[in-house]
């Protein structure tokens, strides 16, 4: 019995000798499917290599150590036999208690959160202020020596000195002198702020970590601590349980992988994650398989006289259609399997320069393997289904046209186009009832979505090269009108449709993929552009203090307001009172019912309290300004011009009313005033003096929402009210430039970073133009390759031309005119087929509106970034013309045709 790979055996043969006959066309039509694979195998390593997960990072954190112990219990377990007693995260064992229960050499490290600011003697020139985190620990003791190499400078070894590290020369902090750093343990009684002096520099491999050294003297750290094991002793799987009983979870590098992260992300019920995974699956099958399709059509026409000879000695139309599926078996295979190692190999090399760049640590190598097998494999059935159309063509080879070297257009039915408009159709409508939400905001499901995606997208690209014959015959006879070389160009083509075909349905794939993302993204950058509202007038600025109830220093608050003034003067300050903020006293639309602080915050009011530069900077009268220093209020009216929008930092704020020149909130008293634990204990009506302000004066001071109160501090402190400075507002004539910016970043103050309005911006915009070059790259590659290889396989005409005296200027104008029909057409139909689904993707993504308690739909922003298409249609179909005539053959090869 015959193998069933009998019948491949010659193809094969015949095909890896053509392969190797051909190098330089192979090489070309090899190109046309390495760039896909090679993008997205390096696409797919970065990200890979890139993303460091939590196995891996606490893998990396295990190197030179024998285990980490970290406390765990908050209800006393198991006594620990070293401690005598059982130990908890408020009473954890002491570095000495677990070094002699572990049997090795034990060191306590904490990571707390602090917020740097310069001081007035750092010799570096100051630093935005700026949040880090700082290793607690002994950086002299021998066992933090394998996790901590010093740059420059010395080891701290003394309570205040620290060693930066790389991510903190990144963050900007200083290398040498003092600075401010306040503890940022999220609860404002225990933040406190201490000197530093840095005093060297270190790596380590601990992510995110800013600075290492001692326990500052009178700091209580408010962390659990964290002990460091030697790694003198390997432990076993059973000390790892038994230290689970004391309370205390051991991470060894045996089971560091065990170690569940509450940080890692499940990403298995994400439907929207399934069905872009699902559609960028299928668009890229497809478009490899399109980049593929002028190879083997431009092989298949090459090999029409030896597939005739072939036919002539018995061969059938298998052998044939197998002959060049062979040719796209071997040489799609081994492309794919080279530009994968290729692509992989520079993913992680970028990965790699990025990773030290962003973080200052070294990414481990993420290779993997299934990976590069599945793109393997997909691109060679890419490659497959590229060839089928050639070898369909090539079974039905005419043995007398072969042998005589006819070309005979076919007539292209109507039926044809008709097919493919209805299923480009099909494929835009399976997009959009895969994209459609409800009224409350629901998709379909995962499965749904995914089902769809995998059904529409080959429908859709499909369906549009199944158009192309029907169009090129259309251009073929309009072609009449044109000048005498582009009228030979495109006649060429539309008389070597199944060749053309080819080469624009890879074209318009690549245009359909740039259009129908471009027209996404700028849909999507024009809505969050609408829906952008500044938060203080153009050109101001304002530091902003993250935790306003944290910052318990009046002192302080003075000197950094005179440190604005010192570089521009006039800044105001805003003190701020609010539930959120955790004041003792604050006031409320209504009486809120008694119960949980987070109930009861929802009801608050905005109250700002202002200074006299304040009142400057908001523009008030004699007269206002008089009222507000008698104790009146200033009620904020709602904003009417939609240009304008709300502070973005503060309570939000309940509607009030001024009646007869009151306003009545209501006063709440808290019972105790910290998170969770926080309750109402009493609330009393408030009637107050008030006068109304324009929110188009109140915007001008950061801090200022619609319906909020405004009054001097002296007033908010007669009603028992404290308040804490939110805001400092800069506003110099003409706006802030940007040395001005960087002078005041200079001068920021603790936990206040500067933020700057400027307007709205986004990289959505510069993403955009790099993809539309990238893809710009792989069209115009795309197009010179195909016509090279079609100028390759049409050498009897350009001797027929050569032999009735056209010049050589002539040919090389017809080859590039060729190239401009191939790159226009291909871009026309792309142009006009990616539209619809990049304005469906747009429906889905701007189409809904959400709130806290509501999901509206709307009617959707929809934006055409025409630039990007006027490249696609007529920049790089010039510029490939261009090229494709400089490389053009200049000289044809004469020869004898045969009868």
């Amino acid at each position: 019995m015959a193998s069933p790979f009998a019948g491949w055996r010659l193809p094969l043969r015949l095909a890896w000798r053509d392969i190797m006959r051909y190098k330089g066309r192979s090489a070309l039509a090899a190109l046309l499917i390495l760039l896909p694979v090679m993008a997205l195998a390096t696409m797919l390593a970065f990200i890979s290599t890139f993303e460091i997960s939590p196995d891996e990072e606490r893998a990396r954190a295990m190197e030179g150590l024998g285990g980490i112990v970290t406390v765990s219990a908050e209800k006393p377990g198991a006594p620990m036999p070293a401690a005598g007693r059982a130990v908890t995260t408020s009473k954890p064992p002491t570095a000495a208690e677990v070094s002699e229960q572990a049997g090795v050499a034990a060191l306590e490290a904490r990571q707390e959160g602090f917020v740097f600011a310069a001081t007035q003697e750092t010799t570096s020139g100051g630093f935005t202020s700026t949040w880090g985190t700082v290793m607690l620990t002994d950086a002299t003791s021998p066992l933090l020596a394998r996790k901590a190499t010093l740059v420059s400078g010395r080891l701290p070894s003394k309570p205040g000195e620290v060693a930066v590290t790389e991510y903190g020369k990144k963050m900007g902090l200083p290398t040498d002198g003092p600075m401010q750093a306040r503890s940022d343990s999220g609860n404002p009684s225990d933040s406190k702020t201490v000197n530093l002096t840095v005093v060297g520099t270190v790596t380590t491999p601990f992510a995110d970590v800013a600075a290492v050294g001692p326990v500052p003297t009178g700091y209580k750290p408010s962390s659990s601590p964290g002990f460091l094991l030697d790694d003198s002793r390997t432990f076993s799987a059973a000390d790892v349980e038994q230290w689970h009983r004391f309370g205390l979870d051991l991470t060894t590098r045996d089971n560091v992988s065990a170690q569940a992260s509450t940080y890692d992300v499940n990403t298995t019920g994400d439907s929207s994650m399934a069905f872009a995974i699902a559609v960028a699956t299928m668009a890229f099958v497809a478009v490899t398989a399109l980049l593929a399709g002028p190879a083997f059509a431009a092989g298949a026409t090459r090999q029409r006289r030896s597939l005739g000879l072939v036919a002539a000695n018995g061969g059938t139309r298998a052998v044939l259609r197998r002959i060049v599926l062979a040719n796209a078996m071997i040489l799609g295979a081994l492309t794919a399997l080279v530009s994968a190692v290729l692509g992989t190999a520079l993913g992680v090399v970028a990965a790699k320069i990025a990773c030290r760049q962003v973080t200052t640590l070294d990414a481990p190598t993420d290779i993997r393997f299934s990976w590069i097998v599945g793109l393997v494999v997909v691109s060679t059935l890419a490659a497959l289904i590229a060839a089928w159309v050639p070898a369909g063509a090539a079974g039905r080879t005419n043995l007398l046209q072969a042998l005589r070297g006819q070309v005979s257009a076919r007539v292209v039915k109507r039926r044809l186009p008709t097919i493919g408009v209805i299923a480009v159709a099909a494929g835009t409508l399976c997009l959009f009832f895969a994209t459609q939400r409800g009224g409350d905001g629901s998709s379909m499901g995962e499965e749904g979505q995914t089902a769809l995606a995998y059904i529409g997208v080959p429908l859709f690209f499909g369906g549009a090269v199944l158009a192309v014959p029907y169009v090129l015959m259309l251009t073929g006879k309009l072609a009449g009108r044109l000048p005498l070389t582009p009228r030979i160009a495109v006649r060429e083509v539309s008389r070597q449709r199944t060749r053309a075909t080819a080469s624009i349905g890879a074209v318009l794939a690549t245009v359909a993929v740039c259009t129908g993302v471009s027209v996404y993204g700028a849909s999507e950058d024009a809505y969050h552009a609408k829906r952008y509202t500044p938060s203080m007038p153009m050109g101001e600025a304002a530091f902003i203090s993250s935790s306003p109830g944290s910052r318990t220093s009046e002192t302080d608050d003075s000197a950094a307001i005179a440190a604005a003034r010192k570089i521009v003067p006039g800044a105001a300050g805003a003190w701020t009172v609010g539930a959120t903020d955790l004041m003792p006293r604050y006031l409320a639309g209504k009486c809120p019912a008694k119960g949980s602080g987070q109930d009861a915050a929802a009801a608050a009011v905005s109250v700002l309290g202002v200074d006299e530069a304040g009142m400057t900077l908001m523009g008030l009268d004699a007269a206002t300004r008089d009222a507000l220093k008698r104790g009146e209020f200033l009620h904020v009216g709602p904003s009417t011009n939609g240009s304008l929008g709300a502070a973005t930092w503060g309570p939000e704020s309940s509607a009030t009313t001024i009646n007869d020149g009151e306003v009545t909130p209501a006063a709440v008293e808290w019972k105790n005033a910290e998170q969770p634990e926080a309750t109402v204990a009493s609330c009393s009506p408030l009637t107050v003096p008030a006068r109304p302000v324009s929110f188009d004066a109140a915007f001008k001071l950061a801090g200022s929402t619609p319906n909020s109160l405004i009054a001097t501090r002296e007033t908010l402190a007669k009603h028992h009210m404290t308040a804490h400075l939110a805001a400092i507002t800069v506003a110099p004539e003409g706006g802030v430039s940007k040395k001005l910016e960087g002078q005041l970043k200079a001068a920021s103050p603790i936990d206040m970073p500067l933020m700057v309005e400027r307007g709205y911006s986004s990289p959505i915009l510069v993403i955009l133009g790099i993809m539309t070059a990238a893809l710009a790259f792989v069209v115009l590659l795309t197009t010179i390759v195909s016509t090279l290889l079609n100028d390759a396989e049409s050498q009897a005409d350009a001797a027929t031309l050569a032999t009735v005296g056209a010049p050589t200027g002539m040919r090389r104008r017809i080859v590039g005119a060729h190239a401009a029909a191939i790159g226009v057409i291909g871009a026309l139909i792309g142009i006009a087929v990616g539209i619809a689904p990049g304005l469906i993707l747009a429906r889905a993504s701007t189409n809904h509106v959400m709130d806290e308690r509501t999901h509206q739909l709307s009617g959707g922003t929809y934006a055409i970034p025409w630039w990007s298409l006027a490249i696609m249609l007529v920049a790089v179909p010039l510029v490939a013309a261009l090229v494709s005539m400089l490389f053009a053959r200049r000289k044809p090869v004469l020869t004898r045709r045969e009868r």
